[in-house]
């Protein structure tokens, strides 16, 4: 898979949310429209704010995948600013980065950790918001397949689509 076919998979820079990014991922057209950055923007920190410091409740469904990975994006777009290098390293570097601050280490802890395509959406959603080109998902590889919430909001699809 070349990383031009990832970064069309994940959606992110084109303003797709994670939900729908990962319908494509999937082979499914996304049911909702592209959103600006600044709107982008306004839900990341919306989502950051009710969070504080703890996942929010959630019951698998497509709203709380993307508030998840909009949460997730906010302790990348912190950790960018708060230390420009980060931006060097891919998705994996980025998680470290993140989970090493006092702030964000919360994301670690819990079965509600995000999967490895809300956070290779949420790494590429902050780097848009920074002006950055987008990095390879590893969510959209073969090399991981659809699991944990990827797989429920797969099935959430699949039921949608009947």
């Amino acid at each position: 898979m070349s990383s031009e076919t990832e970064f069309v998979q994940d959606g992110a820079h084109e303003g797709l949310l994670a939900s729908s990014g990962m319908q494509r991922a999937l082979g499914i057209p996304p049911q909702l429209p592209p959103i600006s950055a600044d709107g982008i923007g306004r839900l990341i920190n919306r989502a950051v704010e009710e969070a504080d410091g703890a996942w929010p409740d959630h019951e698998g469904s497509t709203a709380d995948y993307d508030r998840v990975s909009w949460l997730c994006a906010g302790a990348v777009l912190d950790v960018f600013r708060a230390d420009p290098t980060t931006v060097r390293g891919d998705a994996f570097d980025v998680w470290f980065s993140v989970v090493e601050t006092e702030r964000w280490a919360w994301i670690a802890d819990g079965a509600s950790s995000p999967s490895v395509f809300q956070w290779g959406w949420a790494t590429n959603c902050a780097r848009r918001l920074c002006e950055l080109p987008p990095i390879p998902n590893m969510g959209c590889s073969a090399d991981f397949p659809v699991v944990g919430v990827q797989a429920d909001v797969a099935e959430l699809v699949r039921r949608e689509k009947r």
